[in-house]
Order: C-alpha cells, then structure tokens, then sequence
C-alpha cells in the first residue's frame, strides 16, 4: 500500500501500540489487523519520528484503499 517508505523505525512500536488499543476495545482480529497495518505503514512516511501519523491520516489511507 505505501510507496513512499523513508523510515521503517518504529514501524513495530506503531503497529503494537495501536492494536493494543483496538483489543482492548474488543475490534475484530481480522479489522485489527488491517488497520494495525496500515498505522505502521503510515509511520513509515516520516523520516526519524519528525511527524506523527494522525487519526485523519489512517482514516484517509483507509478509505483510499476501499475506494
């Protein structure tokens, strides 16, 4: 899905950091997933945690994916 990777560090933190937050609030494993991946994949983006990945971010990658 992401073209433009500058830097994968963090990527993990990111995708354990948001799919702990979605189990906890009880998000199907295959919805927590996806999204979880696409949180990491938006960190990516950013070169040595200069910017941080909003909620409108994921929400924009994902609709962009599905339409």
């Amino acid at each position: 899905f992401f073209r433009d990777v500058k830097d994968t560090t963090g990527a993990g933190d990111a995708f354990y950091g948001i799919s702990t937050l979605l189990t906890k609030n009880k998000v199907d494993s295959d919805l927590l997933l996806f999204i979880s991946n696409c949180y990491a994949g938006l960190k990516c983006q950013y070169l040595a945690n200069k910017e941080t990945t909003s909620i409108v971010d994921l929400k924009r990658c994902i609709n962009s994916i599905f339409m």
